[in-house]
């Protein structure tokens, strides 16, 4: 998974019975940070935001979170520096 997209896949209305729908949104925000890829024992657990615990743990987990962005995005830009060099690096050569 490349993106997080909360709210972009439609639940049953019967398959949460019982529990409330700020607990069902927590739910989905972990499994979206689970799926983008942060190892599980950074991800909070529910209660932890429900009931506004451990808040070390959730802000560790955001923390990986913009880790794994900002890497996603420099890689990007370090290998289009990289090609760029490599270009400018042999049109020299064929200079000298």
């Amino acid at each position: 998974m490349t993106t997080l997209c909360f709210n972009s896949v439609e639940n049953d209305p019967y398959g949460n019975a019982g529990s409330s729908p700020e607990e069902t949104r927590i739910k989905q925000l972990r499994l979206q940070i689970l799926d983008y890829g942060v190892d599980p024992k950074y991800v909070f657990q529910v209660d932890d935001i429900l009931h506004k615990r451990n808040t070390p743990k959730v802000i560790r987990c955001l923390e990986e979170v913009a880790k794994l962005v900002i890497f996603t995005y420099f890689q990007n830009v370090y290998l289009d520096i990289v090609v760029i060099f490599i270009l400018f690096y042999r049109q020299r050569r064929k200079l000298t």
